[in-house]
């Protein structure tokens, strides 16, 4: 009789059995949805640039309608950068991140550090993460 072990084969990750633990769940949801803000961020940014190039001012509507979803997106990818810093570094390091996040060129960086930080404990557990978070 052939024993059986899951663990042989061939899709089997290691540190899979992280995939159940709830804290995971949570950086994965929100790592994704703050992925998700800094895109919307960088397409606004891009729209603007276009719309104002190719439209001048007749695309003045379309321009501030825009501004208006960037101006959400930030204070919502700030949130969520304080969330998913909190699950990651602890409540200081989160306080300290959301304050230097607001700032535009350390805020970038600030970003860049909890992502890192989110992917690396996610891929630890089993997660494989892409370009738009954990799958």
């Amino acid at each position: 009789m052939m024993n059986f072990d899951p663990r042989t084969m061939p899709g089997h990750v290691a540190g899979n059995s992280g995939r159940s633990d709830p804290n995971l769940q949570v950086i994965a949801s929100r790592q994704k949805i703050l992925l998700l803000c800094i895109l919307c961020r960088i397409g606004c940014l891009i729209s603007l640039l276009v719309i104002g190039a190719a439209m001048g001012t007749s695309g003045a509507g379309l321009m501030v309608g825009i501004q208006v979803i960037y101006l959400i997106s930030i204070p919502v990818g700030l949130i969520f950068l304080l969330l998913l810093s909190m699950r990651t570094h602890g409540v200081v390091f989160a306080i300290l991140f959301l304050i230097l996040g607001a700032m535009p060129v350390i805020g970038l960086l600030i970003l860049l550090l909890v992502n890192g930080k989110a992917t690396r404990m996610l891929r630890a557990g089993g997660y494989r993460v892409g370009l738009m978070g954990a799958s």
